[in-house]
């Protein structure tokens, strides 16, 4: 008799202070046959994941300790925007505390990777530079405003994994040739979820 394995979906946590990437990865779980389970969790008053490693760390500790699936075997990945990062001890100090889970970088933030979606664009820019840029594309975003800007996109235009693929090349293309953990390059890795959901 063979002994089923149960394997339960992996689980994307979002670091974050507004709803962008929650919205984008229900999305994307949803037009990949709900492959992963996505958590958000409201940064409130933390600046940065780097300035708090622990807490996300007891964070995703105690949602499993509660979960009755925890035995299962499971992927996480942690998502989260570098903000600009340019302390390498600080970075490897987050990567040591949360060795046991799959770190997804977005620098310098997360709006980077929804515009590569649409093109290929390896210029570093502040976040209000890359929404200028995806308004051209989705020209029903709000307008950015006092430093501000509420996402109300429902990720509509994401309604087959053709744009996911793009945005996959585009963005392995400018990592291979640019970006290193010194430079202000803009970068993104939320491909290894796919990648990973693929293989």
């Amino acid at each position: 008799m063979v002994k089923k394995v149960m394997i339960q979906k992996p689980i994307v946590y979002i670091f974050c202070e507004w709803l962008t990437e929650k919205k984008y990865f229900i999305q994307l779980s949803r037009i990949l046959d709900n492959s992963f389970k996505v958590i958000s969790v409201d940064l409130k008053w933390w600046t940065k994941i780097m300035d708090h490693p622990e807490q996300v760390l007891r964070k995703i500790k105690g949602d499993i300790k509660h979960d009755k699936t925890a035995w299962l075997t499971q992927k996480v990945f942690i998502v989260f925007d570098l903000d600009i990062f340019v302390d390498k001890s600080k970075l490897q100090n987050t990567q040591n505390v949360l060795k046991d889970y799959e770190l997804i970088y977005n620098n310098e933030c997360f709006e980077y990777w929804v515009l590569s979606h649409f093109k290929k664009y390896d210029l570093w820019k502040w976040k209000k530079k890359y929404l200028d840029e995806i308004r051209k594309f989705l020209p029903n975003l709000p307008e950015w405003k006092d430093y501000k800007m509420t996402w109300d996109e429902d990720y509509n235009w994401l309604e087959n994994t053709e744009k996911v693929q793009t945005a996959i090349t585009n963005v392995k293309e400018v990592n291979k040739d640019y970006w290193n953990f010194k430079d202000r390059d803009p970068y993104s890795d939320v491909y290894k979820i796919i990648d990973f959901l693929r293989n």
